[in-house]
């Protein structure tokens, strides 16, 4: 582990572009070292989801992890001239790319703020890097370099009108509402208990589920939550006695499916009463050959589709967006 105590404080510089752009952290004595796991295949990344998922994988107190459904990425703060190996911070053999904190605070802004997501301007993202940083120690010397480049994201955002009018659970609901028949009223098993899959629950009532579950394999850590009236968490084996002999959609709103998890979670999504299935995962539930009438993920035509039809509405404010970003970092890349 790299000597956290040998990396002085972060002096505020603005490097340039508008007047009103935030401030970001310079100092050149620190070397910051991310992993890019958007360029893995989606087993290699269910691999490393599923080593997180693990409460007895070690973890590295160096390291920032920005862990979402379609990305898994780790950064590290190191002094100069030490190694910062992926196997220390993932456990498995990455492509590790080492520049200064400027590069790795530009690469969390432009994730931060949407532009390098399938759905330009999404605002999970956000979230989720501002809660990666805020996981870390205050003396931690990657904190302000993730906050600074939070700070930048909140305002392109803002200058560009940078957010998704639609988001990845909407699309899911909008899809589970073309595949509505009219019959006897399905309840729903939304597959996860994060941010995600909580946002599917609120939305769920608006279109017609009287009743939702939240499958995860901690339903404890849910019912503190304020979750909508026709909502509760459960477990695999709740999940079934609730619903009985009823019908059920389904919604996969996490990447955490490994193990003997996956083959519980393949079987509620190959049930006879199971009618339709939205997989939101980076790591299909199902593999081919599956039922492509009542199975979409997000590699399906029609999800893209969907996905393609809003990102044409994002494009011009997503370029503005990362020119901006590239001048408040000065050009680094």
């Amino acid at each position: 582990m790299a000597d956290l105590s040998a990396v002085a404080s972060v002096d505020s510089v603005l490097v340039r572009g508008a007047d009103d752009a935030p401030r970001v952290g310079l100092h050149p004595s620190v070397r910051c070292t991310y992993i890019d796991t958007s360029v893995w295949e989606p087993r290699a990344i269910g691999q490393v989801h599923e080593r997180l998922a693990s409460a007895s994988w070690p973890m590295d107190a160096a390291a920032m992890r920005l862990h979402t459904c379609q990305r898994i990425e780790a950064y590290r703060c190191n002094v100069r001239g030490e190694s910062s190996p992926a196997h220390d911070v993932l456990g498995i053999g990455a492509e590790v790319a080492i520049g200064d904190p400027l590069l790795a605070s530009r690469r969390l802004a432009e994730i931060a703020a949407g532009v390098r997501s399938e759905l330009l301007g999404e605002g999970f993202v956000l979230r989720q890097v501002e809660r990666a940083a805020d996981l870390l120690p205050t003396d931690h010397p990657i904190r302000p370099v993730a906050r600074d480049a939070v700070a930048v994201a909140r305002w392109v955002r803002a200058r560009h009108g940078l957010v998704a009018p639609v988001s990845y659970p909407e699309l899911a609901l909008r899809l589970l509402k073309r595949h509505q028949d009219g019959g006897p009223e399905r309840g729903l098993l939304i597959v996860g208990g994060g941010m995600l899959a909580q946002a599917v629950a609120d939305r769920a009532e608006n279109i017609g589920y009287p009743q939702v579950l939240l499958v995860t394999r901690s339903p404890k850590k849910l019912r503190g939550l304020r979750l909508p009236a026709n909502s509760q968490p459960c477990t695999v084996g709740q999940a079934d006695l609730a619903l009985g002999a009823g019908t059920w959609d389904v919604v996969i709103a996490t990447t955490n499916t490994g193990g003997p998890y996956r083959s519980k979670i393949q079987g509620l999504v190959t049930d006879a009463r199971c009618r339709f299935v939205v997989d939101l995962s980076a790591v299909p539930v199902l593999r081919w050959p599956y039922p492509p009438d009542c199975y979409v993920n997000l590699y399906d035509p029609r999800f893209a589709f969907l996905v393609a039809d809003h990102n044409a509405s994002m494009v011009e404010a997503a370029d503005r967006a990362r020119t901006d970003i590239a001048d408040v970092y000065g050009g680094a890349s």
